[in-house]
Order: C-alpha cells, then sequence, then structure tokens
C-alpha cells in the first residue's frame, strides 16, 4: 500500500471590508488568523467535502488559521473524522511588512529564500517545517489517505 495526500486549500475567505473594527488590537497576522469564511465559502468547503477523492479519507491535518478549520470540519463530517490541528502548516509569518511594500517584500523572498523581516519568515523557513510535518504524517500515517488543510503558499 502506499499513503495519499490530497492538499486543499482553505475556501473562501469573507471579504475583509465588510467586518468593522470597533475595539480590536490584533496585529495583521493576528486578524489574518481570525479571518472565517464567506457564505459562498462555506458552501464551497461543503461541496468540496463531498468529492469522491475525499471519501473515506483516514486523517485529517489542518493549519490552526479559523478559515481552514471551517473548511476541514465539512471534510470531517464526512468522514465521521476528528482534525489534527498542527500549526506546521500555518501560513508564512510576514512579519514587519510596514517596513516595505508588499509586492517588493515578495520580490524579495522570491530571489532570496531566507530573505526575511524582522518577526517573519523566510521561505526557506516555511518550507522546512511543512516538509517535517509531511514527514510525520508519513511516518504515523503510512498506507492512509490524509487530507491536509491549509493556505497555498504555505505547500509551495
Amino acid at each position: 500500500m502506499s499513503t495519499t495526500i490530497y492538499f486543499v486549500r482553505h475556501s473562501e475567505p469573507t471579504n475583509k471590508n465588510n467586518i468593522k473594527n470597533i475595539s480590536n488590537h490584533d496585529n495583521a497576522q493576528v486578524t489574518n488568523e481570525k479571518s472565517f469564511l464567506s457564505v459562498s465559502g462555506e458552501k464551497k468547503a461543503e461541496k468540496l467535502s463531498k468529492l469522491e477523492e475525499l471519501k473515506n479519507i483516514d486523517s485529517i491535518y489542518c493549519s490552526n488559521y479559523v478559515r481552514a478549520l471551517e473548511t476541514a470540519k465539512y471534510i470531517a463530517l464526512e468522514n465521521n473524522s476528528v482534525i489534527n490541528i498542527d500549526d506546521r502548516f500555518n501560513e508564512r509569518k510576514i512579519g514587519a511588512i510596514a517596513s516595505m511594500p508588499m509586492l517588493e517584500f515578495e520580490k524579495l523572498q522570491m530571489v532570496d529564500w531566507k530573505f526575511k523581516l524582522p518577526g517573519g519568515e523566510s521561505l526557506d523557513q516555511v518550507k522546512k517545517r511543512v516538509i517535517e510535518a509531511v514527514k510525520n504524517i508519513l511516518m504515523f500515517d503510512a498506507d492512509n489517505r490524509v487530507v491536509v488543510v491549509s493556505h497555498a503558499t504555505v505547500l509551495t
């Protein structure tokens, strides 16, 4: 037998313009982690969970981001399974982005996978932690059908 891992991107998050912060002292990273699915994102996640490929899943792993968990919950319900939260599948921590435009930051990271902002992660660091998490899945879920729900940039 062999291990099959399906990597699934979280469904569509809500539009941040539809949320009004009255009193919220979260930094941008925490606000991003708390972003939840839109109504259409919920519907898409439920539809996704009914795909033939996602039937008979043995294990589900997920980042700790709310929108990823909300996507994974439908797959878990369809498979009568639990969700294993693994923060190694979290999105890349950007860090102090106020110091430069986002487009410039992304270009620098694509050229130099070791580049990072203060308080952030390099693409190399993200790659290493994701590979470590996948190795653990291959070790502990050998010969199983596994779903990992995360954000696409984590898996590149």
